[in-house]
């Protein structure tokens, strides 16, 4: 378990087929990529009962903090928040060593080989996902690489696989690291590496980084649609900008005066009934190409999406088969 806000596992999975190396045959998903995990539940409401009974079929996508070398030796690692309403989440957290999980080949997320530089937004367990997209633009063009990533989580301490992004501020000159905490107290000096700065997404930190960068977002639905509502603001194309993951629905009745989400409005269906994947998961999206989400001056993020509490169950990448959140 990892401290944050949240519970959060650290899962280390390790492959059942003999030898390993079978894995290597898997088509290569290139170096920004997740799984699928697949368990038979009993239909919600009715528990973990051991008497026989109808099961669903739940497939969640997790973004690995592992390597693909890592995962064609065998070895697989992710980070899943636990949400106790969650769909999957609970039942991995009662696993235990030993128990055996479904997991699918690796799946493309996003082909990072036409980026030379880029903006990253993301957050909360999205970090995984920026991680990978970071790691991947950086090892490309170690030396002339330009990459600028924008950090949202909750609290400091809701921070994700923060060693792992102080390693890439020491190696790449390239590499700069801005975390916005919208609650709670920042890190005291020195203790951690990247600029820290209180509040939400806004026009005065993207203002901060350069037009030219094409940007990639991920995280919850209401980090997505301001992040994209935002970037337009500023005068970004549409096309410059990536989501991998859902954006909240295009319904200005939903909006409250002033940009803010109205209460039983976009968010709160996205949060309830018509959900998308549960709290650490990923929806991975392609590009998206549809007309821009209505403007909105600050984030919207309310705490519900920050625990990415997404239900809606179908698969965002349309070239994946089957159930996803």
């Amino acid at each position: 378990q990892l401290p944050c806000r949240t519970p959060s596992l650290r899962f280390t999975l390790r492959c059942c087929a003999q030898p390993p190396s079978l894995l290597s045959a898997h088509p290569d998903a290139g170096d920004v990529w997740h799984v699928d995990v697949l368990a038979d539940l009993p239909a919600p409401g009715s528990g973990e009962s051991s008497s026989p009974g109808p099961l669903t079929e739940v497939v969640r996508s997790y973004t690995p903090s592992s390597s693909a070398g890592a995962y064609q030796e065998g070895r697989l690692e992710l980070l899943v928040k636990v949400k106790p309403t969650g769909a999957l989440t609970p039942h991995l957290a009662a696993q235990r060593p030993g128990a055996v999980l479904q997991v699918s080949a690796p799946c493309p997320t996003l082909d990072s080989s036409s980026y030379t530089g880029a903006l990253v937004i993301a957050g909360g367990s999205a970090a995984t996902v920026a991680l990978q997209v970071c790691e991947a633009i950086l090892a490309r063009h170690p030396k002339r690489g330009l990459v600028r990533l924008l950090l949202c989580n909750r609290t400091a301490d809701d921070v994700l696989l923060a060693s792992a992004f102080e390693a890439l501020l020491h190696k790449h000159a390239g590499f700069s690291l801005l975390h916005l905490i919208s609650a709670g107290k920042l890190p005291e000096g020195g203790r951690r590496r990247g600029r820290w700065r209180s509040g939400r997404l806004d026009t005065d930190a993207l203002s901060q980084t350069e037009r030219h960068l094409r940007a990639i977002v991920s995280g919850p639905p209401g980090l997505c649609t301001s992040a994209v509502a935002l970037l337009t603001q500023l005068g970004r194309q549409r096309e410059e900008i990536t989501v991998l993951d859902e954006l909240l629905p295009e319904d200005p009745s939903s909006l409250a005066p002033g940009g803010e989400i109205a209460a039983g409005g976009s968010a709160e269906a996205a949060r309830s009934g018509g959900g998308g994947a549960e709290a650490g998961g990923d929806s991975h999206h392609s590009a998206q190409t549809a007309a821009p989400p209505p403007a909105l001056p600050q984030s919207c993020w309310s705490e519900e999406e920050e625990e990415e509490e997404k239900s809606r169950p179908y698969r965002c990448c349309p070239s994946l088969l089957g159930n996803r959140g």
